[in-house]
């Protein structure tokens, strides 16, 4: 069955954009088979379908993460989906989207192929609503075998925050702070590059800007609210989830 899968993509790649009659036409059919491949197995990451994800990956693919290190082996990889997949897809739902005009396709003779470009990824809310939380650079090794196009390296880069909207450092230094919520309990608010950064005992979180007031996490469902006087100050925090307000606090410097 994975044999047969691999192979009916070669089929439409070949079936799709022909054969080369010289460097030109040959290097638009390499960069449609990889265009190709590379939806069908980004696919199957943001449907978590690791039956096609695996059918992708080599016996000896290493995966480089700037952040996360190196993954060796496919098995290791898809331990690691796993778990992805698993309870972190429950609290965190992602979706890959590549950015279609940074992509360059070069071939690699007697080997395959080499896809550099960049590519963003989402916080899934609902069928509707996704919210951007992270850009970053990727080259990716394809190895044409017999059966078709197969992933051996991937190294994944410069990930940077990225948010909705963008606001200026000055702007986010506004409701940076200490926000009382309960009692016993204080949220501290602090300015982290192009970010917020709210943490209370070990539990840590960024904040990106959604509005000029409202922020979201990169998990769940979850919005922080600023709310300003009549001083034009910020003086307390509203949070809430899946659209409820589950907590508040007043602003204590």
């Amino acid at each position: 069955m994975r044999r047969v899968s691999i192979l009916v993509l070669t089929i439409l790649t070949n079936q799709l954009f022909g054969q080369p009659t010289n460097d030109t036409v040959a290097n638009k059919v390499l960069f449609g088979q990889i265009m190709m491949a590379d939806s069908i197995f980004f696919q199957s990451l943001n449907n978590c379908d690791l039956r096609t994800y695996e059918l992708f990956l080599t016996d000896d693919f290493e995966f480089y993460h700037d952040k996360g290190g190196l993954t060796k082996t496919r098995e290791a990889e898809m331990k690691s989906m796993a778990s992805f997949c698993g309870e972190q897809r429950q609290k965190q739902k992602l979706k890959r989207e590549l950015i279609h005009e940074s992509v360059e396709v070069s071939p690699i003779k007697n080997f395959g192929a080499v896809e550099t470009g960049r590519h963003r990824f989402y916080l899934v809310i609902d069928e509707k609503i996704k919210k951007v939380i992270e850009e970053a650079k990727f080259t990716n090794l394809w190895e044409k075998q017999p059966i078709g196009w197969k992933l051996s390296r991937v190294i994944s880069y410069d990930h940077q925050s990225s948010s909705v909207i963008q606001l200026a450092e000055k702007e986010l230094e506004l409701f940076v702070g200490k926000y009382q919520m309960s009692p016993d309990k204080i949220i501290v608010v602090k300015r982290v590059a192009k970010l917020l950064n709210a943490r209370n005992g070990d539990w840590s979180a960024d904040l990106y800007p959604e509005t000029n007031s409202i922020f979201y996490l990169d998990y769940g469902n979850v919005q922080f609210k600023f709310v300003k006087g009549q001083t034009g100050q910020v003086e307390k925090i509203i949070i809430y989830e899946n659209g409820k307000q589950i907590e508040q606090g007043t602003r204590s410097n």
